[in-house]
């Protein structure tokens, strides 16, 4: 740190890190199979069977081993600019680095037009920050500032392109399989023939994970403005301390993933709706890009506490936020595979802007103490802490998948094949129909009546003729009291101090047990019908409604009471 004038105190540095990143994962390495019925599951009938292995059926083939470095230089200026007013200058510029390349795979490139050995080596984004405090007078000061950040991004991503380059392993997906099951075996011990020769015998042209090329680091502008006030309450007390904030967040360059291996020869139009995009891509391939979206979202957050400790013992703080945030993906997952398919959206390749996954637009808390010494030397804490917040967001569903039975009439197979070639499972927004909407055909025990009452029960019918929105619905609120009370008592020798203690965990409960209730959507969605899409007529195929629940938080719905003893010395 250098100071010069007096006035200004400016650091600057370089900030180098070097790690070596080693990452195995092989999902259905073992092989995993998925039955339609129970009936299915005691005659051995496999519905799907799915096995994904390193080359030769060595998972050790499929590992990420790279290097990666990182390289900042910053500088950072405080300028004591007067006795009131302080500003902050910061400019940090960081670029990555790396000789390690994801294994090269032509026949990737040929169907995408992108080379999938990218390994992200001299890519770097420059940071520039602003802020200030200023002292108005005693009892106000006014701060904030304006700045980009970038970081946080999970290595994890880029492993990805290591270990899924298409030429280091092998997989195998087959569906109505027979086995014979008997009483003392399982229905499959060992890797299933076909599946083992598949991956043993693999061509080097599996599925890819790769890195764009013109990736960008994803980053945020960040605009703060906050004003702390000595707040004086006539009959109440003196100088409470008023803090209020405001932080918008422009978000610039989020994480995306697409199939780049979708060209526009590959469009087969859309469903009947006109919704989503259908696709006749026979190659069974899919190739996986981390990219830039170029819909970004933002954040609003607002925030009001208030504090004060009173000299007879008591004290308080009180705080409200409220939280507007949006975004196309939240990149839940350490796969491309989940980030690509269980991102909630219309058509798999275009984002959709919606709340973010742990938005909590509303947060009330209420900290109230007291601390009296009915043993002279010795003080009692009474502390109650009171949280009210909303609930997360999640959307509703299409539960796409097969409908009647395999190889009779009224067969309708699952539409992953149009809807993502290679893939299946995923997340797409239901399509809201209209009382006789000539878009869907309803089949087997489903009426549209009962769909209908459906979407209203789900609060969608202002959406028919369209498709619902992304996380618009929410889990219930949430209220949690929390009682502790502490009492400190004498050691066994001089100096030492110990105290018991007295905690309750979600007191709400315990004073009435409907309260302090937790209600949870673990992965943030809720299927609304099942469904599959007629390949001819290009219609929704419906085959009843969907009633999934919100997840019941037994411990964390349940009072919990500890005693305790601790001891200093």
């Amino acid at each position: 740190m250098l100071p010069i004038y007096e006035d200004h105190s400016i650091k600057f540095g370089v900030d180098y890190t070097n790690i070596d990143v080693v990452n195995l994962f092989v999902d259905q390495s073992k092989g995993v199979m998925e039955f339609n019925s129970l009936e299915d599951f005691e005659a051995g009938n496999v519905g799907v069977y799915k096995y994904k292995n390193g080359t030769g059926n060595d998972p050790l083939t499929a590992g990420a081993t790279f290097n990666r470095e990182t390289t900042a230089i910053y500088a950072h200026d405080t300028w004591e600019f007067s006795d009131d007013l302080t500003l902050d200058f910061g400019l940090r510029y960081e670029e990555l680095g790396s000789d390690d390349k994801p294994l090269y795979n032509a026949k990737s490139e040929a169907r995408t037009g992108y080379r999938n050995d990218e390994n992200l080596d001299g890519i770097g984004i420059l940071l520039p920050r602003v802020g200030f405090s200023y002292t108005v007078n005693d009892d106000l000061t006014v701060r904030g500032g304006i700045g980009r950040f970038s970081g946080g991004n999970p290595n994890v991503w880029i492993s990805n392109a290591y270990s899924n380059s298409g030429v280091n392993t092998g997989e195998f997906y087959g569906k109505n399989i027979t086995t014979t099951p008997t009483l003392t075996d399982n229905i499959l011990k060992t890797i299933h023939g076909p599946a083992f020769d598949a991956v043993a015998n693999a061509d080097s042209d599996g599925h890819v994970n790769f890195t764009d090329p013109n990736f960008k680091l994803p980053s945020d502008w960040r605009y703060q403005l906050a004003a702390d006030y000595n707040l004086d309450i006539p009959g109440i007390g003196d100088d409470f301390a008023l803090s209020v904030e405001a932080i918008y967040i422009q978000k610039i360059d989020q994480q995306w993933w697409e199939d780049a291996s979708l060209r526009e020869n590959d469009v087969d139009g859309t469903t009947a709706d006109g919704g989503l995009t259908l696709y006749n891509d026979d190659d069974n391939r899919y190739d996986l890009m981390l990219t830039n979206s170029d819909k970004d979202g933002k954040s609003l957050v607002l925030t009001a506490a208030l504090a004060k400790t009173f000299d007879n013992g008591i004290k308080f703080s009180t705080s409200y936020t409220n939280q507007n945030i949006t975004e196309g993906h939240g990149g839940t997952s350490s796969t491309a595979k989940s980030n690509y398919r269980y991102n909630v959206g219309l058509n798999r390749n275009n984002p959709v802007v919606g709340s973010a996954n742990y938005e909590i637009e509303h947060r009330f808390v209420v900290s109230l103490g007291y601390e009296v010494e009915f043993f002279d030397g010795y003080a009692t804490n009474f502390d109650v802490f009171f949280e009210r917040r909303s609930g997360k967001p999640f959307s509703y569903v299409t539960s796409f998948g097969d409908i009647g039975k395999y190889g009779t009439e009224g067969y309708y197979d699952e539409p992953w094949d149009m809807l993502s070639p290679g893939l299946t499972a995923g997340n797409f927004l239901p399509y809201i129909p209209t009382a006789g909407d000539d878009n869907v055909i309803y089949v087997g025990d489903s009426t549209e009546a009962d769909v209908l009452a459906r979407i209203e029960e789900a609060g969608l019918s202002g959406y028919a003729g369209g498709y619902g929105p992304k996380n618009e619905a929410r889990t219930p609120w949430v209220n949690t009291l929390d009682l502790t009370i502490r009492q400190e008592i004498p050691g066994l020798m001089k100096g030492h101090k110990g105290s018991v203690y007295l905690t309750v965990d979600n007191l709400l409960n315990l004073i009435d047990s409907s309260q302090g209730k937790v209600y949870v959507n673990d992965f943030g969605t809720s299927r609304l019908y099942t469904a599959s899409i007629d390949p001819s007529s290009k219609k929704y195929v419906i085959d009843g409604v969907k009633n999934d629940s919100n997840k019941f938080e037994p411990e964390e719905s349940t009072w919990r009471l500890k005693v305790g003893v601790s001891y200093k010395f």
